[in-house]
């Protein structure tokens, strides 16, 4: 009787093929079932962090967003913190001198894996951005916010 290839997978198998698990498989050679080589549950939330507030603005916007980043990746969130408008001048060289916090904030955020990342014009040629500072588009915004579990607007 003939083997019926359009079987129920095995409890390994369904793993296999779940969304939630990324690994590598192997075929065994003696039979024709999967084994799994290796497997890691993918699960870790991802984070889009918006800034778009003046690093003086009322209420320390900026610095709590610098903040809640940092707790996210201390919990193993993934971060990606992107700033716009007024809040680029944060990621400037100069604001360094102005607001010694906030670069002590953005190179923990680089420390714990966190990506920075400035949305500016083409025609944006001012101070340069330090170093780690990714350069971006509304496109790599709507990508990033596209595949986070959360977005969170400063």
């Amino acid at each position: 009787m003939a083997e019926n290839r359009h079987a129920a997978h095995t409890p390994a198998e369904s793993l296999l093929h779940s969304k939630k698990w990324r690994g590598n498989a192997i075929s065994s050679s003696s039979t024709s079932r999967w084994r799994i080589a290796a497997m890691q549950r993918d699960d870790t939330m991802h984070w889009t962090v918006l800034i778009r507030a003046a690093a003086g603005s009322e209420g320390a916007p900026v610095l709590h967003a610098l903040r809640t980043a940092i707790a996210a990746l201390a919990d193993d969130i993934e971060v990606k913190v992107f700033f716009l408008e007024e809040a680029v001048a944060v990621l400037r060289k100069e604001a360094c001198i102005s607001h010694p916090a906030h670069h002590d904030l953005l190179e923990e955020i680089k420390e714990l894996g966190g990506e920075l990342h400035a949305v500016a014009l083409p025609s944006d040629n001012t101070d340069p951005f330090l170093p780690g500072v990714k350069i971006g588009n509304m496109a790599t915004l709507v990508r990033s916010m596209k595949t986070s579990d959360q977005v969170i607007s400063f």
